[in-house]
């Protein structure tokens, strides 16, 4: 990929965070983003709560048979946007189908409204919701 003049003095380094989705690691996921993002040109804030509520999804959603499970979360710079990308690899698009809570709440259309651009990708096992943030001129 060649990046336009000027964006590369303004990029993180590609981030990558697996861990045991808890509720715990939620705001520490927060404070990765948040840092991982410092020196880009970027909403941090907006970009740090739409993961948080990706996050917290995964933690109420994503292991309904155990107290938990492993949570992928990357970040990088494509073009002129910040991608995010929050995956569990728990009961994926069979759990998301039957989810009585299934569909677009409060979290859904926050992330929907911070970002430039997101998706939700469900699969045999697991989910992931990737999110566009563009970079401020």
């Amino acid at each position: 990929m060649t990046l336009p003049l000027g964006l590369v003095d303004r990029l993180p380094k590609p981030a990558e965070w697996r861990f045991l989705a808890t509720v715990d690691r939620v705001p520490w996921l927060r404070g990765q983003v948040r840092g991982a993002l410092a020196d880009v040109e970027v909403d941090r804030e907006g970009v740090a709560l739409a993961v948080t509520e990706a996050m917290g999804n995964v933690v109420r959603h994503a292991y309904p048979a155990q107290d938990h499970g492993e949570a992928l979360v990357q970040m990088t710079v494509d073009g002129e946007c910040v991608v995010v990308s929050v995956r569990d690899f728990g009961v994926g698009q069979e759990g998301f189908a039957s989810s009585p809570n299934r569909g677009m709440g409060l979290g859904f259309r926050f992330m929907r409204s911070a970002a430039s651009q997101m998706r939700i990708e469900p699969g045999a096992t697991g989910t992931a919701v990737v999110m566009s943030f563009p970079l401020s001129a």
